[in-house]
């Protein structure tokens, strides 16, 4: 999530005349991001002496991932061409725009989690058994 905020101030900023003409270092200011949060969520659910609440937050996020993907690009050109529509010009409020993103995706993925994406994980283990997976069929033979 962090990591979409970062990429999302790039992306207002860039200037994609450039983009395939030879600047090779985009490629590392959008993955840098996403790399970075990719190793900062394991180490904040897994921090022994941290507060509950970082824990509860990453879990969270964990929980919402999916929905998270599936929102947050959509929601971002959304409120892009909202605001271009608008006539604001985005360049001096550029931050709090990105928080007003990360707000309403993390609400939208949440209600997406919680109204659709739960319920139907949940009626799908009651209606369906377990098959083991793994390569040696899990019945103790050995």
């Amino acid at each position: 999530m962090l990591g979409a905020a970062a990429a999302m101030f790039y992306f207002m900023l860039i200037d994609w005349r450039g983009f395939a003409g030879g600047r090779f270092n985009d490629l590392a200011l959008i993955v840098a991001p996403g790399v970075g949060t990719v190793l900062l969520l394991p180490w904040l659910a897994n921090r022994q002496g941290g507060a509950d609440w970082v824990r509860w937050l990453a879990g969270r996020i964990g929980d919402y991932s999916y929905s998270i993907y599936l929102c947050h690009m959509p929601l971002m050109l959304a409120m892009v061409y909202a605001l271009k529509a608008l006539g604001v010009d985005i360049g001096p409020i550029v931050g709090w725009v990105v928080l007003a993103w990360v707000a309403l995706v993390l609400s939208l993925s949440a209600l997406v989690f919680h109204s659709f994406e739960k319920p139907v994980s949940d009626l799908r283990e009651r209606f369906t058994r377990r098959v083991q997976a793994g390569p040696f069929g899990g019945r103790g033979e050995g």
